[in-house]
C-alpha cells in the first residue's frame, strides 16, 4: 500500500491533520524496496580438529575458586529446602545467593580458595610431568576403569533355570 510508505502518516497521526498523502511524493512499496529476508549462510569449511593433549591422570587437580566452595557448602541446604528442584534450578538459585551475598559472607570461601591455590602450588612443585610421546610412540596409558558386574538379569535367568529343574523332578 502506498499509504504505509508515506512518512507523513507514520510520523504523526492527528485527527486535526489536514494534509492528505500525495502518492507522487513517495515511491510505492514494492519487492525491490522491501528488505530482503535473511538467507541461510553456508557453513564455513570445517577445520581439522587439533589433537588434544593427553591429560595426565596423575597430575594434581587444579585449584577451585571461591564460588565453587560456596556452591559445595550451600547445595545441600537448597536441595533440602527444595527437594523438587533439578540441577539447573539449584544452579540458578546458587547464583542468586552468591550475587546477593556480601563480601563478609564470601570471605570464608575466598580463604578456602587461597588455601587450595597453595595446595596446588605445593603439589606442582613435587610433580614431574611425563615425557611427551614422540610420533609413533603411544601416549601414557589411562587409568583402567573397573569392570562392572553384569546386571542382575543373568541371576534371574539362573533362578528360572533352577525352578525349571525343580519342576522337572
Amino acid at each position: 500500500m502506498v499509504i504505509a510508505a508515506c512518512s507523513h502518516l507514520v510520523s504523526h497521526c492527528s485527527l486535526a491533520c489536514t494534509k492528505t498523502p500525495d502518492p507522487t511524493d513517495h515511491p510505492p512499496v514494492t519487492n525491490a524496496t522491501m528488505p530482503k529476508a535473511a538467507t541461510k549462510k553456508e557453513a564455513p569449511a570445517k577445520k581439522e580438529k587439533k589433537e588434544k593433549k593427553a591429560k595426565d591422570p596423575n597430575a594434581p587437580k587444579k585449584p577451585s575458586g571461591p564460588y565453587i566452595f560456596f556452591c559445595n557448602a550451600k547445595r545441600g541446604e537448597i536441595k533440602k529446602d527444595n527437594p523438587d528442584f533439578g540441577v539447573a534450578q539449584i544452579g540458578k538459585e546458587l547464583g542468586v545467593l552468591w550475587k546477593a551475598a556480601t563480601d563478609k559472607d564470601k570471605e570464608p570461601f575466598f580463604k578456602q580458595a587461597e588455601k587450595d591455590k597453595e595446595r596446588y602450588a605445593k603439589a606442582m612443585e613435587s610433580y614431574t610431568p611425563p615425557e611427551p610421546a614422540e610420533e609413533g610412540e603411544e601416549a601414557p596409558a589411562k587409568k583402567a576403569k573397573k569392570e562392572r558386574k553384569p546386571k542382575k538379569v543373568v541371576e534371574k535367568e539362573e533362578e528360572e533355570e533352577e525352578e525349571e529343574d525343580e519342576d522337572d523332578e
